[in-house]
C-alpha cells in the first residue's frame, strides 16, 4: 500500500479475522493525506530554522538544470517504457480492487512487462540477492512464528508477561508506556518491521 511489506502482510492478517479492507490504496490515502501535507509542509520549513544552509540564494540553478536536460536528450526507449510499466503498475495498484486484481498481480505484471520489452533481465532479477535473502528467511520467518503459536509458546510467554503487568498493579496508561519502549528496544533485536507485526500477530500481549 505504501511501499511497505508489513502493510501488505497487516491487511492479511486482518483478512484472516474477518476484518477486510476495501480498496486500502484509497483507504490508506483518505486517512493519510492530511498528516502527510502538514508533514510535507512543515518539514522543510523546520529544517530550514533548525539547520540553515549555508547557501540560500542558486539563481543559476534553474538554468543549469536545463542545459542538463537538454543535454541528457529525450527519453530513450527503455526509459520510456519504464514510465510506462510503472504507471500502468500504479494504476492497477491503486484501482487493482475494482477489476478483482490484487497489488501482487499488478507487481508482477509490472516485471513481466518489463522483462518482455529488455527493460531487465532475469540476470538483473538474479543480482538482487538482498531481496531473495528476504524472501527466504521471511518464509522461514512466518512459517516458525507460526509454529511457535501452534505448540503454544506464543500463549505460554505472553501469558507470563501479562502476568507481570497484572501483579505490578499499573495503570493502563502505564503499561501501554511500558509495552511501547519495550517494542522500542526489541526493534533494535530485531528489526524488520514485517517480523514484528507478524510477532505482535502471534502474540496476545493486548489481552
Amino acid at each position: 500500500m505504501t511501499a511497505a511489506a508489513q502493510n501488505l502482510l497487516s491487511l492479511k492478517l486482518a483478512a484472516s479475522l474477518g476484518i477486510v479492507i476495501v480498496s486500502p490504496w484509497l483507504t490508506w490515502f483518505k486517512a493519510a493525506c492530511v498528516p502527510a501535507l502538514v508533514g510535507l509542509a512543515v518539514t522543510p520549513l523546520l529544517v530550514y530554522k533548525l539547520f540553515p544552509p549555508e547557501i540560500k540564494d542558486t539563481p543559476e540553478a534553474p538554468k543549469a538544470a536545463a542545459e542538463k536536460l537538454k543535454k541528457m536528450g529525450p527519453l530513450s526507449q527503455d526509459e520510456t517504457m519504464v514510465v510506462a510499466t510503472m504507471g500502468l503498475t500504479v494504476i492497477l495498484w491503486i484501482f487493482g480492487d475494482k477489476i478483482g486484481m490484487s497489488s501482487v498481480t499488478a507487481a508482477m505484471l509490472g516485471m513481466s512487462l518489463q522483462l518482455l520489452s529488455g527493460v531487465i533481465t532475469w540476470q538483473d532479477c538474479l543480482n538482487e540477492k538482498g531481496a531473495w535473502d528476504t524472501l527466504l528467511w521471511f518464509a522461514v520467518l512466518i512459517g516458525m512464528s507460526s509454529q511457535l503459536n501452534q505448540m503454544g509458546f506464543i500463549t505460554y510467554l505472553s501469558n507470563t508477561v501479562a502476568g507481570v503487568l497484572t501483579s505490578l498493579a499499573l495503570g493502563w496508561q502505564q503499561v501501554f508506556i511500558l509495552l511501547h519502549m519495550c517494542y522500542f528496544f526489541i526493534h533494535y533485536l530485531f528489526a524488520s518491521q514485517t517480523a514484528q507485526v507478524r510477532r505482535l500477530r502471534t502474540s496476545s500481549l493486548y489481552p
